[in-house]
């Protein structure tokens, strides 16, 4: 029993270690694509191919169900902000800079809201 779930961890720390290595080339390969497509184009297919994508997953595993109205706006925004302007400004970004700095950005982003948080926690 023991040995199956040292596999288990195991697996799940390769799995981990993998999604961590793609989202690292995710930058690279961004900038790749910003120097023969233009930014607007290619976020465009991005984010169209990602949502197929999640919506084959969630029907195979069968979760997928319509929004309540409640339920829209938060996805709607979320999206908007958090996926298609965070793609956006990604890409076109990438257009004036090197994807080691655009990394670099990216990879400082939660340690800036950590430090903000408590900036802010500390005032109000």
């Amino acid at each position: 029993m023991k040995e199956v779930t040292r596999l288990k961890k195991q697996q799940t720390y390769f799995i981990l270690f993998f999604v961590m290595v793609a989202w690292g080339f995710n930058v690279t390969a961004t900038k790749m694509l910003v120097e023969n497509f233009m930014p607007v184009t290619m976020t465009a297919l991005r984010i169209f191919v990602s949502g197929i994508t999640v919506f084959l997953i969630l029907f195979s595993i069968k979760k997928v169900r319509m929004l309540t109205k409640k339920e829209f706006p938060y996805v709607f925004f979320g999206g908007l902000f958090n996926v298609v302007a965070h793609q956006y400004f990604l890409s076109t970004g990438l257009t004036q800079t090197t994807a080691t700095n655009g990394g670099l950005i990216l990879g400082l982003g939660p340690l800036l809201t950590a430090i903000l948080a408590v900036i802010f926690w500390e005032m109000f």
